[in-house]
């Protein structure tokens, strides 16, 4: 893993996450010592990568990355129920 960058505060460094993600580029976040650190799992997208850290650094509020942010939030979808009943007789999730 590389380190991309650090933040004092989780949120922008999800929305990050986010767009590195919608742009099939594999990273994580870290909290390490009351930072949070943005590592990229792929080595061969670094100059990719990087160029997005740039962007965003820039231009937080570019609708790329509020977009991916608001994609990464989007209401999960039903379960699938791969040959298994998912009807009245499973239990709630949460109660």
């Amino acid at each position: 893993m590389i380190e991309l960058a650090r933040f004092r505060h989780a949120q922008p460094a999800h929305m990050l996450v986010a767009a590195l993600r919608g742009e099939g580029i594999a990273a994580l976040v870290r909290d390490e010592q009351g930072e949070v650190v943005l590592y990229l799992q792929d080595a061969a997208r670094f100059d990719e990568a990087r160029g997005l850290v740039e962007l965003f650094q820039r231009n937080p509020l570019d609708p790329r990355f509020a977009g991916a942010a608001w994609q990464a939030s989007a209401p999960a979808r039903p379960r699938s129920s791969g040959g298994i009943s998912d009807g009245p007789d499973q239990p709630p999730l949460f109660s």
